[in-house]
């Protein structure tokens, strides 16, 4: 089965699970609970050594934000914000390439994807904790976003259990997630580029297809004309985590 981090055997449950997820209206694939391929460091290229900064290295760990963004999860990435932050105050400068600004916005972005509320609760409080006022204002459109646009139940692609397998369903769900870190980051080049590749899978089904089309369609339509230029490194340290 092609996918970007290879065939992974599942227990029983899991597959059971994702069989309920891609044949049944339910909610959309949960990233939380994504492929453990995707999320453990050894399944991935190791860090890119310019990214690393040796005098934070017992402070931060890159692979541990990699993990909280291809998981999708915003609370683990606020953990990781405040680190990032502490250590810069205690080092007297900032991470060379990292950028506090940059991982708090993720953050927020991510939120917003994974409608995760308590998530956003925790980051006011850690921001007010730091004394860092400087994201209110993003604070509170974050808020309202998440008033404005609750979470909606996705019918799926329906497709047969006679016209699918497991395998399928489960690199269908992958494909998804892929979607879904491709969005936060702001990757329109790797969204245009699994409109492609998502199509040459022989082993989706062409509901399944048309599915991923139209998920990439609203996340191209959701990304901002230009990508931030705070989110360089991250967007550097995550690519193996939505490149097909």
């Amino acid at each position: 089965m092609a996918s970007t981090f290879g065939k992974t055997w599942w227990p029983l449950a899991a597959a059971v699970g994702a069989l309920l997820i891609g044949l049944v209206g339910a909610a959309e694939p949960d990233p939380k609970s994504a492929s453990p391929a995707a999320t453990k460091p050894e399944a991935l290229p190791e860090i890119p050594p310019s990214l690393i900064d040796p005098a934070f290295a017992d402070k931060i760990d890159l692979a541990e934000i990699r993990r909280a963004i291809g998981d999708l999860n915003a609370a683990a990435l606020t953990v990781q914000a405040e680190k990032l932050l502490l250590a810069e105050r205690s080092l007297g400068r900032k991470h060379k390439s990292l950028d506090f600004e940059g991982l708090v916005e993720l953050t927020m972005r991510v939120i917003v994807e994974q409608r995760d509320e308590e998530a956003l609760a925790m980051l006011e409080k850690v921001l007010q904790r730091l004394s860092v006022s400087d994201f209110n204002a993003k604070l509170a459109v974050t808020k309202q976003q998440l008033l404005e646009n609750p979470r909606k139940l996705s019918p799926g692609p329906n497709v047969p259990l006679s016209e699918t397998n497991s395998d399928a369903i489960l690199h269908y769900n992958q494909c998804c997630n892929q979607i879904k870190r491709a969005k936060v980051m702001g990757e329109r080049k790797a969204l245009n580029v699994m409109r492609t590749t998502f199509q040459g899978y022989a082993d989706l089904h062409p509901k399944q297809k048309q599915h991923l089309l139209a998920l990439i369609d609203d996340a191209i339509a959701s990304l901002p004309p230009e990508l931030p230029a705070s989110g360089l490194a991250l967007r550097e340290l995550c690519a193996p985590l939505y490149t097909p």
